[in-house]
């Protein structure tokens, strides 16, 4: 087991379910990967939320996202591909930035 925790970010939304699903697909993926790894600690907030877009408000969504990146201490923040994609994965990179975590990108592992 390494000492490396880990926040996946990377698009949540999408114009269909079944958009959403493979985003939420493609984060458990690298969360199963970063596990197997050995990775002390991994965070995914696409497996945290799965299925609660209809009910939690994308407010609140982001809010508890941005809390986590702040409250936790996370070392790295692991971005998925197609993560520019994403409305708010800039706005967590940037604060993951500021906290001096190190930055990850998938299609560079």
């Amino acid at each position: 087991m390494t000492d490396k925790w880990y926040f996946i970010c990377g698009p949540y939304t999408g114009k269909t379910p079944d958009e959403i699903a493979a985003n939420i697909a493609h984060a458990k993926r690298a969360n199963e990967m970063l596990v197997g790894s050995g990775a002390a600690f991994v965070f995914c907030p696409h497996m945290n939320w799965a299925g609660l877009e209809t009910t939690l408000s994308y407010h609140l969504f982001t809010d508890m996202c941005i809390r986590a990146l702040i409250e936790i201490p996370f070392t790295h923040i692991y971005m998925l591909d197609g993560w520019e994609d994403s409305g708010f994965a800039p706005t967590e990179l940037t604060v993951a930035r500021c906290k001096g975590i190190e930055v990850v990108h998938e299609s560079l592992e």
